[in-house]
């Protein structure tokens, strides 16, 4: 619910001020699946110690999200997967190294752009051709239903790895095989984070995508960009505490070993950086 979260008070301005949230909408998961942007508010009220609260199950119609490229763990469970990496790193040999990277992504995403839409298509095949040979006897049925069955249960693997990926849960491991968990959390985690409007600086409101990222852009480069002063009779009035030997050690070039050690101490699921690669990839 967002606005005020208490929808209830007693003894407003005194010692006994009592709030407490009484008023809450309940929907089924079956429901948030059929409206994903559905939102919740308090309202204000006049003179009532209730807060009335408004759901509405569609509350703004706003353009297509942008679609960009993130890699997805999902695909390290394909055959492919390794030599579709091993053949755009050879192809781009003499490239620095973020455009290797960038030429890796755009490999992967024409290789296994698909396969998430594809889930539910095989997912429902595996189940119609296992109905059709559970029932046979012949040494032929038996060994054909045992592949469209392990081929249903990687199925259902790889799903599950895709939708744990969106739901952020670190907690969880791979293989406790509650998709449904995931996919109901990963919708929670998106209608929170969905941003849908913000106000500029002149006091209009943005809702197209691009406006959006543009406005979000400008304000962290605003934000994190140096304006130049430096207070040089300040900083002599500030004690050394750094020694030459020190100072020369933190300058020194970050070794191989360094920066693998830093990258497996991450959790193979944090967020991906700049070049859209999470550390499972590069794990």
């Amino acid at each position: 619910m967002e606005g005020y979260q208490f929808t209830w008070e007693r003894s407003r301005g005194t010692d006994n001020w009592v709030e407490e949230r009484l008023d809450r909408v309940l929907a089924t998961d079956l429901w948030i699946s059929r409206f994903k942007e559905a939102r919740v508010w308090s309202l204000e009220s006049s003179t009532s110690d209730h807060l009335p609260i408004f759901m509405d199950p569609k509350p703004l119609a706003h353009s297509r999200r942008l679609k960009r490229f993130r890699f997805e763990n999902m695909w390290l469970r394909e055959a492919n997967c390794a030599e579709v990496v091993r053949s755009s790193w050879s192809s781009s040999r003499g490239y620095p190294i973020q455009q290797k990277i960038s030429e890796c992504g755009s490999a992967l995403l024409r290789w296994g752009g698909h396969l998430a839409q594809d889930f539910r298509n095989h997912i429902s095949e595996c189940r119609r051709q296992m109905t059709l040979l559970r029932g046979r006897r012949d040494s032929a049925g038996l060994e054909e239903f045992s592949e469209v069955r392990k081929r249903f249960n990687e199925l259902l693997h790889s799903q599950e790895v895709f939708w744990k990926q969106r739901s952020r849960l670190l907690w969880l491991k791979e293989g406790d095989m509650n998709s449904r968990f995931f996919h109901a959390t990963a919708t929670a985690k998106k209608r929170r984070n969905s941003i849908t409007t913000l106000h500029n600086a002149q006091g209009h409101w943005c809702t197209t995508s691009a406006d959006i990222y543009g406005l979000i852009s400008d304000y962290f480069s605003n934000l994190f960009t140096s304006d130049g002063c430096l207070n040089v009779e300040s900083l002599d009035c500030v004690e050394i505490k750094v020694s030459v030997e020190q100072n020369n050690l933190l300058l020194e070039l970050f070794s191989t070993g360094e920066v693998k050690g830093a990258l497996f101490e991450m959790h193979p699921d944090k967020s991906p950086g700049l070049d859209s690669m999470n550390p499972t990839f590069y794990q």
